[in-house]
C-alpha cells in the first residue's frame, strides 16, 4: 500500500465465491456464483459478473475511481427482467 496521506494506493484482488447479497428493497436475494474485485492504485475494477435474481439473470461490471472522492460507474444488462419478481407488487 502506498499513496498520499489519507488516500491509499492499493493493488491486488479479492475474489468471492458462492455468495449472496442482502438488498432491503428487493423481495428476493441476489445470488452471485463468483466475483472478483481488482484494485489498481486509486481505482477498483469489477470485471464482468453474472447475478441471479429469482428467475432473472443480469450481467454487470463496474469501476470505482478516486478513493478520496469516490465515483462509481456501473452497467447492468439482462435479456429480460420481471420487476414484480424483484420489488413485489407494492401491496
Amino acid at each position: 500500500m502506498g499513496g498520499t496521506p489519507g488516500v491509499p494506493e492499493m493493488t491486488g484482488w479479492v475474489e468471492f465465491t458462492d455468495w449472496a447479497l442482502s438488498v432491503p428493497f428487493f423481495t428476493k436475494t441476489p445470488k452471485l456464483g463468483s466475483a472478483r474485485l481488482v484494485f489498481e492504485k486509486d481505482r477498483m475494477v469489477i470485471p464482468p459478473v453474472t447475478m441471479t435474481f429469482a428467475e432473472s439473470t443480469l450481467t454487470g461490471r463496474g469501476m470505482l475511481t478516486d478513493f478520496g472522492h469516490p465515483r462509481l460507474v456501473m452497467s447492468l444488462t439482462a435479456p429480460a427482467i420481471d420487476l414484480v419478481e424483484l420489488f413485489g407488487t407494492g401491496d
